[in-house]
């Protein structure tokens, strides 16, 4: 006898229900010293959780490092004991022996992790994460939500036992002091040594450039050290569309920035926690701009190979648009603090974010804009969450931008921004702005404007439009989100077509 409809969707609707209960619940995606498989080698891994009071079988499921090919790795006959967690070690080997191992490995650049069901519908999926050696990323507690970083990763255990202090303290706040500070540093993980740097380098008990933290000491020392950062050129010496770069005259205006994180032997037990410090008898009177302070490890900014700044291992002599600086995409992405400030010193905002250089051939110039990626495998916020425009109703944004002056170095610098004003009374997109002082890595930088950032996430905000229906087509056809389809059809249309005819235009 033929199952009645309502059967079959129960039938269904119980399959799915308890398909909930099974999460991706942390991942490793460059393993140096955390776990060894069964093969005696480091591979990266996916740990997966059921986090119910069923047994859950997951035969035929599918795990995958591509959203475009979900069923890239499937489990074979496989079933999770409630509350239990499987490991699957992403070796590339395709094997079934002690341990589950896919045919595919992890990129530390991060790339997507797919759980999906024998029918390729998606259970679980973690976008792209870039992680440090020896760093998972996973659910604070098992099968909970809110995602974070674990500095102690378990493979195959709870992540609730992981989850530690956070948190390494400063005597004074990031700021403007007018006078000398002794700073001293403290934390609430007992279990490990505090090391620091001077120089906006991430601490490291290896590094040469950190300190062991053994008592408080002045930062007007610090400061009294020259300038570094600035004496790196930062255009080839074949550029000739835009100004060179020119070694700075005088002397470079340089603040102090500490780093400084906890350290139980080579293993990190904490995130990096970053503060800027802005010394001066006239420094409260200074400024007349909010400051925007950026720091970033000197080898993601200024390395020959992987700096995201310099000319560098990607330049092709007489190519203006090329460098270092034009590679895009994820894997030129770095991780990096900004703090904002008011002009006069008064704290506003930090947060660990990425950074990637932005715009067309002012990339080639000596002073870069900046795209901001607030992503929640950095500090936890997929967001920038602070009012920088007064203007607009909202005060959150996915994506963030700090424009470069070379834009109109030629004629006003600001001629864009006015415009945008101008904009302001019209029925046309128009973006907020506002000029700000930058500091990067603690030495004076000029002056740039922060921006909104125009793409899906701007439409959303502003026109309440799904950012996932949005294509986006820039100049000579480069698709910058979405897809060329419907647009091609558009175009088709148009070529196809007389407007002329209401009913075609409309």
């Amino acid at each position: 006898m033929p199952q009645s409809p309502i059967l079959i969707l129960f039938l269904f609707l119980f399959n799915i229900s308890f398909a909930q209960n099974v999460v991706i619940n942390e991942i490793m995606s460059s393993n140096e010293n955390t776990i060894l498989d069964d093969f005696g080698e480091s591979s990266d891994w996916v740990e997966i959780f059921n986090n119910s009071a069923q047994e859950i079988s997951i035969d035929q499921w599918y795990l995958s490092d591509d959203e475009n090919e979900t069923d890239k790795w499937q489990f074979p006959d496989t079933t999770i004991l409630p509350n239990q967690f499987l490991l699957i070690f992403c070796s590339g080997r395709d094997t079934s022996s002690a341990y589950l191992h896919s045919n595919f490995k992890l990129k530390s650049s991060g790339e997507d992790i797919v759980l999906c069901d024998e029918n390729e519908n998606i259970i679980d999926q973690y976008d792209p994460v870039s992680l440090s050696n020896d760093i998972s990323f996973g659910r604070k507690t098992d099968g909970d939500p809110q995602i974070t970083l674990f500095y102690v990763s378990s493979p195959g255990f709870s992540n609730s036992n992981n989850f530690k202090p956070n948190e390494i303290s400063f005597s004074h706040d990031a700021g403007f002091y007018s006078s000398n500070i002794e700073l001293s540093i403290s934390s609430e993980n007992t279990e490990g040594q505090i090391y620091y740097t001077i120089n906006s380098n991430e601490p490291h008990p290896d590094s040469s450039y950190a300190f062991l933290y053994e008592e408080a000491f002045s930062l007007t020392e610090i400061q009294d050290n020259p300038a570094t950062y600035s004496y790196i050129p930062t255009t080839p010496e074949d550029n000739s569309y835009y100004f060179e770069w020119q070694l700075p005259e005088g002397e470079i205006e340089k603040h102090v920035v500490i780093r400084a994180r906890v350290f139980s032997g080579d293993q990190a037990l904490c995130n990096i926690h970053t503060n800027t410090y802005f010394l001066g008898n006239d420094i409260m009177e200074r400024y007349s701009l909010p400051v925007l302070s950026i720091i970033a490890d000197s080898i993601s900014l200024y390395d020959y190979d992987t700096g995201i700044y310099v000319p560098g291992k990607y330049h092709v002599p007489g190519v203006v648009k090329s460098g270092n600086y034009s590679e895009r995409g994820d894997s030129w992405e770095r991780k990096s603090t900004i703090e904002y400030f008011s002009e006069t010193g008064e704290f506003l905002f930090e947060q660990d974010l990425g950074i990637r250089m932005h715009g067309n051939i002012t990339r080639a110039a000596p002073q870069k804009a900046f795209q901001f990626f607030p992503r929640s495998s950095y500090d936890g916020n997929g967001r920038m969450d602070f009012p920088f425009f007064e203007e607009l109703p909202f005060s959150d944004y996915k994506r963030m931008i700090a424009r470069s002056i070379y834009s109109a170095h030629t004629s006003s610098i600001v001629r864009d921004e006015i415009v945008q004003d101008i904009a302001k009374n019209l029925n046309v997109f128009y973006q907020q702005w506002q000029p700000v002082i930058v500091f990067l890595n603690g030495e004076y930088w000029g002056i740039q404007v922060l921006r909104e950032k125009q793409n899906e996430y701007y439409l959303e905000q502003h026109f309440d439009i799904n950012p996932d229906s949005v294509d986006i087509i820039a100049l000579w056809g480069v698709v910058e989100n979405g897809d060329m389809e419907e647009y091609s059809i558009l175009v088709d249309f148009i070529l196809n077509n007389d407007l002329s005819i209401p009913e075609n235009y409309e």
